[in-house]
């Protein structure tokens, strides 16, 4: 239920403040296949762009574990079914839950 009011706003925000086209969408990968894309991170849209763009549940999101401290993106991560990584040192359970999630077929 989150995630399906999360993606309301955020479709509801992007199509309210941006005007969004898209070149080469028939290059994603189907929906059976994972993998992963990269995104400029210019601003806090680029991460909304993605679940705006390929409208799927399985995206596999990377949070900042500095936005666990915040409860507003800590609710939102949540949300999207986000997984909190720690930048500074190595973080064998992100990476563990990233690699089972795209053994399931998630795009990360």
């Amino acid at each position: 239920m989150a995630y399906s009011i999360v993606m309301f706003m955020l479709r509801l925000i992007l199509r309210l403040i941006a005007r969004v086209t898209v070149y080469g969408m028939e290059k994603v990968p189907p929906n059976d296949t994972s993998f992963i894309a990269v995104t400029n991170h210019i601003g806090r849209l680029d991460i909304a762009l993605a679940y705006y763009l390929l409208d799927r549940k399985d995206i596999i999101m990377l949070v900042a574990e500095k936005y666990k401290e915040h409860a507003i993106s800590r609710i939102l991560a949540q949300a999207i079914n986000g997984i909190f990584v720690d930048r500074f040192n190595a973080d064998l359970n992100a990476m563990r839950e990233i690699l089972r999630r795209i053994k399931k077929g998630g795009y990360l």
